[in-house]
């Protein structure tokens, strides 16, 4: 029989065989019956190795294409056996072992026919110590378990989260071992019976196997569905205007994992958020059903986050610098509106400090803005997270009466300002005796030494050259004190502020472009024609000249907005404001004193004009007086770090922030996003339901998809200007850099990999991503090339403290190593400068770049290329560099500007703090090196 006919043969009989449930395979196939599959198949021997792989516990969809899943499944596989891994092709050989008696299972032990019972797994005595219970996240026991279950056959898949899946796989195991129970709870004593030799099979038993059909669990019994709901049915890809579907990508979009406006249409982005959903859930993942189960749990209050699921809850600090920890905790806290999405650096600065304490306050915790705990993060990621002006204990319902907005809300009034505000002071401070000076409305020398001594007997931070609104809220009350001490028991009449207070009656929501007739936006408008901001009639529409009144009013206040959306609590903030930037700033929490305009010959005065020049922010006029060009200074650095912008006031706690070590580094960050995109919301106002996840666009591609995608590499701020339906060379480079910040292969093509990652809303953005940095071109640099001689290779794991250790390692932070290009012999020398998560290097000399850039053929490409390092001991390890520099740099004279990468075994990306597949593949090329070649291309150097 002829190969080709013998393969379908033998494809067709294994698919016939496991749909029965008992297939058994036989050993004696050889690597030449088998012909090889690639990445991009789709046939049935594809079909049957999925099959296969399945069985032995590599989790994937017998679709018979092989794709990303297959990929992962076969590197897997490829991993247990010992062979070199590339998952992209399953070679004959690779084939034959898979196909073989002995196969090892994706839990470690070798698979046995379905009527057989399998070998107990090896597991530490520590797995059944303990009890497992439901809703435990991220835990290896758990992981462990669901691994038997699968070899058992109890269940699908694996995700170390104990969720509905593991709980149903778990009770079918208790039933099939006569042992009482619901499978919410794995006690120590059920534990030793799973990992036993005598431990039932599902197919042991006539009990269904749990989620042991390919379909998840259309046929769980339904959950009561909510009161005047709709009972729960499955959902499908291609419905539209589905009220049910519409239902879910909200619930989806709440727990961070939907990334557009819910429209009732499941298509490619809902069919990713689906995917995720079930995979951090633990349920069987196929994006394109939602099973009654899955919506079940999806509802429910113990259903997974986005964040929880990335989130690892060790403590963070202040002063944690390009922590992805920090950046995740970040987002959460910007998603509920402590936050500004725009600073979302990863450094954990003031700001961070200021909405990390601001949270603990809402939900009930100690208040220590310097140290996010485990508790304030399991409260931050948690479903029942309270938003900002709820609280944890009595959450605010989406359509309760919102408390409305205060009476009267004070703008700070600082020396030399005029107006009604300060004569409305002044004859406060007349009553109770503080001044003897006319109420001209001047804020003078005797107003503010009437200040100063109201601030004396309130108890308040002393500085009469200041008058904030907390100040004046003390000021204004019954309570305040007269300035012989005693107390006024009322205030006159007249004398308080009194702006117009918002309608006891009204229930904030959300408004958004293109809302008509609506009572809410014509309340809006009103108030913004009120403030100076609108100058149209009020009708109740939303649409540009409303748009651009509101990004004038956010950005009085300090935020950067395109004015499309409005939320509730802006909104209300709107409706109660007295003055654009009405919110009172807190008062100072540093012990140093507020500066103001006016100030002559103060030393802080001349510290804030140095500080403000050394950051970008003035770039003269160090005088030591409080003038006209240091509040223009001062009123951009309130801009940059989200105050309200006052410039003739720079607080303490501003003054902390600006002599903070680490803030040059947060601007930094904030400055390559600005570069990006001025609109960065973090959840999108973008309809992206339509996206073509199975789409591959490339450069030359045209339409609707490509304008979709431009639409979201530009709220990412990967790409400025305007959306564009042509995928020009600088939509290439934008790709690119998303593709490498995200850890994806950056080659520039939006496949399916990249398009099914852009459009999650947990996608790391531009600000938190390594700004890359091609402008200075390298010229030609004489030099000598160093040849190490490479004697042998080996593959030194990033966890080695021995080599990787940033203070006690051989390639220690500031130490040198020898970098060689596996493929063209070039070599130049790097200085490590730092990197957590992989090394972050810099080439010697001028020379070691043009060196480097060589091997890139003389450009700059984020592409992974193979290379081996000699450290200064002489030992060589397999690597992977990118050829792009970005971020910070230390060395000035190399003709480079920021640093590059250099990834070893293990290492993970900046961004995510995932392992980079491309990196580990161009690793384990370098490891397969010929040395002898090798050393020849070396030796042939100039």
């Amino acid at each position: 029989m002829k190969r080709g006919k013998m393969r379908r043969f033998l494809s067709a009989l294994l698919c016939a065989f496991l749909a029965l449930g008992s297939l058994t395979f036989t050993v004696g196939a050889g690597a030449d019956e088998y012909e090889e599959l690639r990445y991009g198949m789709e046939n049935d021997a594809v079909r049957a190795m999925q099959t296969r792989l399945n069985q032995l516990g590599y989790t994937v969809s017998p679709s018979g294409g092989y794709y990303d899943n297959t990929k992962n499944a076969v590197a897997a596989f490829q991993q247990a056996m010992g062979f070199a891994i590339n998952g992209k092709v399953a070679s004959p050989d690779v084939q034959a072992a898979l196909f073989s008696s002995d196969a090892p299972t994706a839990s470690g032990g070798v698979w046995q026919p379905a009527s057989a019972t399998p070998e107990p797994t090896s597991v530490p005595a520590t797995a059944t110590s303990a009890t497992l219970s439901y809703g435990m996240t991220n835990s290896d026991a758990v992981l462990m378990m669901q691994k038997r279950l699968n070899t058992l056959g109890f269940m699908k898949g694996t995700s170390g989260n104990y969720w509905k899946e593991t709980q149903k796989a778990m009770a079918a195991f208790l039933q099939a071992a006569g042992i009482s129970g619901d499978g919410s709870v794995a006690t120590p004593e059920m534990l030793q019976m799973l990992y036993s030799a005598d431990a039932p099979t599902a197919y042991t038993t006539t009990t269904p196997p749990a989620n042991n059909n390919a379909g998840g669990s259309s046929e769980a019994t339904p959950t009561p569905p909510p009161a005047n709901d709709a009972p729960i049915t499955m959902l499908t890809y291609g419905m539209e205007n589905n009220a049910s579907v519409k239902r879910m990508q909200t619930r989806l979009r709440e727990l961070g994992f939907f990334n557009s406006n819910p429209t009732g249409n499941y298509y490619g982005v809902t069919e990713s958020a689906v995917e995720a959903f079930q995979k951090a859930a633990g349920l069987y993942v196929d994006g394109k059903r939602a099973s009654v189960e899955m919506q079940d749990l999806l509802y429910s209050g113990s259903a997974p986050s986005a964040y929880s699921s990335m989130a690892t809850y060790s403590e963070l600090r202040l002063n944690m610098m390009n922590n992805d920890q920090v950046r995740l905790m970040q987002r959460r806290l910007a998603a509920l509106g402590y936050f500004n999405v725009q600073y979302v650096t990863g450094n954990y600065m003031t700001l961070t400090s200021r909405a990390v304490a601001d949270f603990q306050s809402a939900a009930g915790l100690p208040v220590n803005g310097n140290v996010a705990t485990t508790a304030t993060l399991e409260a931050l990621y948690a479903n029942s997270a309270p938003s900002k002006g709820s609280s944890a204990t009595n959450p605010t319902p989406a359509d309760a009466t919102p408390t409305p907005a205060p009476a009267a809300l004070y703008s700070d009034l600082v020396f030399g300002a005029q107006g009604s505000a300060v004569k409305t002071m002044q004859k406060r401070l007349k009553e109770l005796g503080y001044l003897n000076d006319t109420a001209d409305g001047i804020y003078g020398k005797n107003t503010a030494a009437a200040v100063s001594a109201f601030q004396v007997n309130a108890k308040l931070p002393q500085n009469g050259n200041y008058a904030s609104a907390e100040m004046q809220q003390a000021l204004y009350a019954g309570t305040a004190p007269r300035v012989d001490g005693t107390v006024a028991t009322t205030p006159p009449a007249g004398a308080t502020p009194t702006p117009t207070p918002a309608p006891t009656a009204i229930a904030y929501t959300d408004l958004t472009y293109g809302m008509v007739n609506n009572s809410l936006v014509k309340a809006m408008q009103d108030k913004l024609r009120e403030l100076g901001y609108f100058s149209e009639t009020s009708t109740g529409n939303y649409y540009t000249q409303t748009r651009r009144a509101v990004t004038a009013y956010e950005k009085a206040r300090g935020v950067t907005s395109d004015g499309r959306s409005v939320s509730a609590a802006l909104l209300q903030t709107i409706l109660g404001a007295s003055a654009a930037t009405a919110t009172p700033t807190p008062a100072p929490t540093s012990t140093s004193a507020t500066l103001t305009y006016g100030m002559t010959m103060y030393q802080s005065v001349l510290n804030a004009q140095r500080r403000l020049v050394e950051l970008g922010f003035m770039s003269s006029g160090i005088t030591a007086n409080y003038d006209d060009n240091t509040a223009e200074g001062v009123k951009a650095f309130q801009t940059y770090f989200g105050f309200a912008v006052n410039g003739n006031v720079l607080t303490g706690e501003q003054q902390e922030l600006l002599f903070t070590s680490g803030t040059k580094e947060e601007l930094l960050a904030i400055r390559q996003n600005n570069s990006g995109s001025s609109s960065n919301s973090g959840t999108s106002t973008n309809d992206y339901s339509k996206a073509n996840l199975s789409a591959t666009l490339n450069k030359g591609s045209s339409g609707t998809q490509v304008t979709l995608l431009t639409t979201r590499l530009i709220e990412l701020g990967y790409l400025s200007g305007s959306p564009v339906s042509y995928y020009s060379d600088a939509v290439v480079n934008a790709v690119k850099w998303f593709q490498n910040s995200n850890s994806l292969d950056p080659d520039g093509i939006a496949g399916k990999n990249t398009l099914t990652k852009i459009y999650t809303q947990t996608v790391l953005n531009a600000a938190g991503s390594q700004q890359a940095k091609p402008d200075i071109v390298p010229t030609e640099t004489s030099g000598t090339s160093d040849k190490p001689t490479v004697s042998g290779v080996q593959s030194l794991s990033w966890s080695n403290e021995t080599y990787f250790n940033r203070k006690t390692g051989i390639f220690k932070d500031g130490a040198t190593a020898t970098v060689t290009d596996v493929k063209t012999g070039i070599t130049y020398k790097v200085k490590r400068r730092g990197g957590y998560n992989h090394a972050d290097v810099e080439p010697l000399t001028a020379y070691d770049t043009w060196q480097m850039y060589r091997i890139y053929n003389q450009k700059w490409a984020w592409d992974r290329r193979a290379v081996i390092v000699t450290f200064s001991n002489g030992v060589s390890s397999a690597a992977s560099i990118n050829g792009m520099p970005h971020g910070e740099s230390s060395i000035t004279d190399n003709n480079m500007d920021g640093h590059t990468c250099i990834h070893f075994t293990g290492s993970m990306t900046h961004g995510t703090s995932k392992v980079d597949e491309g990196h580990q593949s161009a690793i384990a090329e370098a490891a397969q090196t010929n040395l002898s070649e090798l050393q020849e291309k070396i030796n042939a150097q100039q």
